[in-house]
Order: structure tokens, then C-alpha cells, then sequence
């Protein structure tokens, strides 16, 4: 299964033509679901986020943007009857981003992260 969106906002003030700040004008995601046997299933999904406006600079020209990002994720798991096993890669390349900042101090996703975890459903 493939599945892909995008999304645009124009976001300004309504007494300017100042971007509302920490507001993308573009989004976008891709995700690919795999399942190469009926107990196991892969994804790996992508999502972009387009350069903003600092948090703090409502005229657009105070700090600098805050970089554009793609950040990729997998993860796989098994899964029979009620339980579900499954592990994961956040950030699988290990970019350096951040999702907000607010006077030109940033606020960092983490570096390449893994995790494992069980459910069971009752």
C-alpha cells in the first residue's frame, strides 16, 4: 500500500502580508506498507516540512528562517491473534532539525533513534 499527501496553508495577518510564524506554507508526507507474510508488515514513511517563520518574529524579518526538513521512519512488526511485536527507526538519517524556534533559539528532534515495544490487545 502506497499513500501520499500534501498540503499548502497561507497563513497571514490579516493587517499584513507577514507569514504567521512557525507556520509551513507546504507539507507533505509518503508512506510505503509492506506485508510480505500475512504476521508481518513494514513501513516506512516520509514526511517534508518547508522553511518557517521564528517564533517570535512577527515581521518576518528579525531572525532567520527556520530551515525545511524530510524526516524518515520505519518500522516493523509481527503480529498474531492478540499480541503484536514490533521495532522501529526515528530519523533513520539522521538529520539535523527542528520543529520550532523562537528567538533564534532552537529546539532539536532527536539524532536517529530506535525503540521495540509488545501489545496485546484484550
Amino acid at each position: 500500500r502506497l499513500t501520499a499527501n500534501t498540503g499548502y496553508t497561507r497563513a497571514r495577518f490579516d493587517d499584513s502580508s507577514n507569514t504567521l510564524p512557525l507556520v509551513p506554507e507546504w507539507t507533505g508526507a509518503v508512506s510505503a506498507q509492506w506485508q510480505p507474510l500475512i504476521d508481518w508488515t513494514l513501513n516506512v514513511s516520509a514526511n517534508y516540512v518547508d522553511d518557517r517563520v521564528d517564533g517570535n518574529d512577527f515581521t518576518n524579518e528579525a531572525y532567520p528562517d527556520l530551515d525545511s526538513y524530510i524526516g524518515v521512519d520505519a518500522k516493523l512488526s509481527w503480529e498474531l491473534n492478540t499480541l503484536q511485536v514490533y521495532g522501529g527507526v526515528g530519523n533513520i538519517f539522521d538529520e539535523v532539525y527542528a520543529t520550532s524556534v523562537y528567538s533564534n533559539r532552537y529546539y532539536p528532534m532527536p539524532d536517529r533513534n530506535y525503540y521495540l515495544g509488545i501489545a496485546y490487545r484484550m
